[in-house]
């Protein structure tokens, strides 16, 4: 990295308005003027942290955003943006990263890195950018899902970025033909206690994890296969739904409202999770493997109607279970319910297995590695 790094710092010099210190300073300080939109969406300490290291840094200056969602909440940026600045920033000596918000200035960033929500980008700004010799790089993350404007329907953008970093093998069919700069990065693992007892006991919890319009499909497959199991087996059975919904117990249903002070708990207190998209709904095809992951970290063995991006990471009947028909799910879940011991070795198994391919560290090295290339092309060393 040190010759390229350098090499591409004097191209920088060159080719971009040279920074002084007062003008840094005064951006800086500028920047404090925070309003109170911005102020409710980060950890005051940690973003005067990052200013203050992009400050004093002469490294390339990669910029992160928009931040649109708070710290309460875990977002796309919790797994793209966040453990990706701070692991950089703590370990890279070519690169210092920084956070931006709707409306800010790009131009103070070297390399730009837009991630899920691209709605105030238009033409004129990338052109104006790449003119200034920036380098501009989209991460799909689960796009269009919560945003105006979607990658599959605007071409242009796509094909207008120095990079691509997408999440599941379908969003690479999807913009191959039009940007040939894409690379497909994983989310790293962010949760951080997991589950250590799997010894026998009389209730065992199924869990299903995410946001109450999703619902409703795993409910209409599964809860019949569960009210089924629970009146067969010995064991009490229970599905759990965490989710942001009110509380309740409908028999072998609970319903959990997500928390961020609760979600880790609920993880490792339950003994099976489950995942599945509606086959039918693109969308949900395209989004990435957070769920399986987050539910294998903690060491839970997971079921799942597997999307492409599960497919990659799921070894069937190692690190988890495929289910597509109603007996398989049955099948599966009976095995897991019945045995503390498959449950201990499925569980086990996922957990070292994203341990070995999604730490953070691992992650960010493949952002790092992507934007060496991108700088490379640019700069043509």
């Amino acid at each position: 990295m040190g010759e390229k790094t350098s090499r591409f710092r004097e191209w920088v010099k060159r080719n971009l308005v040279k920074k002084n210190t007062l003008g840094m300073m005064l951006r800086f300080l500028k920047n404090l003027r925070w309003s109170g939109y911005k102020l409710s969406l980060v950890n005051w300490p940690w973003f005067l942290q990052l200013k203050l290291k992009n400050l004093a840094s002469g490294r390339i200056r990669v910029g992160f955003g928009p931040i649109v969602t708070g710290e309460r909440t875990l977002s796309n940026r919790k797994w793209h943006i966040d453990p990706i600045v701070n692991y950089i920033n703590k370990h890279s000596e070519g690169y210092v990263c920084d956070i931006f918000f709707y409306g800010d200035d790009l131009s103070r960033f070297d390399i730009i890195v837009s991630v899920k929500n691209f709605d105030n980008i238009n033409p004129e700004l990338i052109n104006r950018l790449k003119k200034n010799n920036k380098i501009f790089i989209y991460d799909i993350c689960d796009n269009p899902l919560g945003c105006q404007k979607s990658y599959l329907k605007e071409t242009w953008y796509i094909e207008s970025l120095d990079g691509i970093i997408m999440n599941n093998p379908l969003q690479r069919e999807d913009v191959k033909h039009l940007n040939p700069n894409f690379r497909l990065i994983n989310l790293p693992i962010i949760n951080k206690k997991h589950k250590r007892n799997y010894k026998k006991k009389e209730q065992v919890k199924i869990l299903w994890e995410g946001y109450v319009e999703n619902i409703e499909f795993t409910k209409s497959k599964l809860n019949p296969i569960i009210e089924g199991l629970a009146k067969e087996s010995p064991n009490k059975i229970i599905m759990v739904y965490h989710s942001n919904v009110q509380s309740k117990n409908e028999g072998a249903i609970k319903y959990v409202e997500w928390k961020l002070s609760n979600w880790e708990k609920v993880l490792i207190d339950s003994d099976i999770a489950v995942a599945g998209k509606p086959s039918d709904n693109e969308i949900q095809k395209r989004k990435p493997s957070t769920k399986v992951n987050t539910y294998r970290a903690a060491g839970l063995p997971v079921v799942c109607a597997p999307s492409e991006a599960d497919r990659l990471i799921v070894e069937h009947g190692k690190t988890g279970y495929f289910a597509s028909t109603d007996e398989q799910w049955y099948m599966y879940l009976k095995k897991l319910i019945e045995s503390p011991k498959l449950r201990e070795e499925i569980g086990t198994a996922g957990r070292r297995y994203v341990l070995e391919n999604f730490d953070v560290g691992k992650i960010a090295q493949k952002y790092i590695i992507f934007f060496d290339e991108l700088i490379a092309k640019k700069t043509k060393i």
